[in-house]
């Protein structure tokens, strides 16, 4: 049983973002959630890394509902 969507915070503690990725997407037996992360800071690195293994999109806090919302209907989440 899987989400839809996973937002997954940049600058946590744990597994790096990309490893998340990673992980979500090799776990996820076959329907694969759509990963958003959202950072502090521009990491190009960490950032293409992610991308890379599947994540959909990255938001740069500060960031309100429309910009979620408008990132979720690009993802196809949301109509």
């Amino acid at each position: 049983n899987s989400p839809d969507v996973v937002l997954v915070a940049a600058e946590s503690a744990g597994p790096s973002p990309r490893d998340l990725v990673r992980k979500l997407r090799r776990e996820s037996n076959g329907k694969s959630p759509i990963v958003i992360l959202y950072a502090d800071q521009p990491d190009m690195e960490m950032i293409g890394q992610s991308i890379l293994q599947g994540a959909a999109d990255v938001l740069m806090k500060p960031f309100d509902r429309d910009i979620l919302q408008f990132k979720l209907q690009q993802a196809g989440v949301l109509d």
